[in-house]
């Protein structure tokens, strides 16, 4: 039980500290994959290893990525071992199954 209150309690302490900063689409690293897919990165993630400290990583947070997908295409099945995912979607429909 002390374990996690004190996990807790660090996860509070970085909350209070989180500094959030506006970084302009041109500054986003894009990667693209097989002409059906398009990702912008917020910070780290796959092979981009950013020189700038804060883009390295966002506490718990594991991935923030803009993906454009092209219709009728996708990542085929793939887990996500202790991972919740996340979309919103801009236009179009999203399928996900784990």
């Amino acid at each position: 039980m002390a374990q996690v209150e004190e996990k807790q309690a660090n996860n509070e302490q970085m909350a209070s500290k989180l500094i959030f900063e506006k970084i302009p689409a041109k500054d986003l690293h894009i990667s693209r994959v097989g002409g059906w897919l398009e990702s912008r990165f917020h910070f780290r993630f796959a092979n981009w290893r950013p020189q700038d400290p804060k883009r390295r990583g966002f506490g718990q947070l594991h991935v923030m990525n803009d993906d454009i997908v092209e219709a009728n295409n996708g990542f085929g099945f793939h887990p996500h071992r202790d991972q919740e995912i996340f979309s919103y979607i801009l236009s179009g429909e999203l399928t996900h199954e784990d």
